[in-house]
């Protein structure tokens, strides 16, 4: 039995990756609706969406009193979508505490590579309750239709 077979019959979704010039992961997902570019960030702890771009798109951001970091910044100031909706290819993340950041170093990093930045970064708030599943071969990230 193949690997995605096994999967599939243990209730996983794959979701295809496209690897960017940098090497980076990256899958399709929608943000309440609208399809989105999600980084898989298996060291980040959140995920989080680009403070411009949910500023642009008006979603509702709640202020929070939380720091972040990475991302080249030591703190970052957090803010929360309270109302807003993720899916990753099919999986719809019901439960998930969504986070906005600025994403400024993120895009100037990228852009002096000539990639786009993503509007997401998938962090393991999501990956480790779904158990995920990361297969480099078949260029596709498995996530349990449930969290576990």
């Amino acid at each position: 039995m193949s690997l995605a077979a096994t999967l599939e019959s243990d209730g996983y979704v794959g979701a295809s990756i496209e690897f960017l010039l940098t090497g980076h992961p990256q899958i399709c997902g929608t943000l309440d609706g609208q399809p989105v570019r999600l980084l898989l960030d298996t060291g980040a702890g959140s995920t989080v969406v680009d403070l411009d771009y949910a500023k642009s798109r008006g979603l509702k951001l709640q202020a929070s009193d939380l720091k972040g970091g990475g991302a080249g910044a030591a703190v970052i100031s957090v803010s929360e979508l309270p109302q807003s909706q993720l899916s990753v290819g099919s999986v719809w993340l019901k439960d998930l505490r969504i986070l906005a950041l600025d994403f400024a170093n993120i895009r100037g990093a990228l852009a002096a590579k000539g990639v786009a930045a993503p509007e997401v970064i998938l962090g393991a708030d999501v990956l480790r309750p779904r158990s995920a599943v990361i297969d480099y071969g078949a260029k596709t990230l498995w996530l349990k239709s449930s969290r576990t």
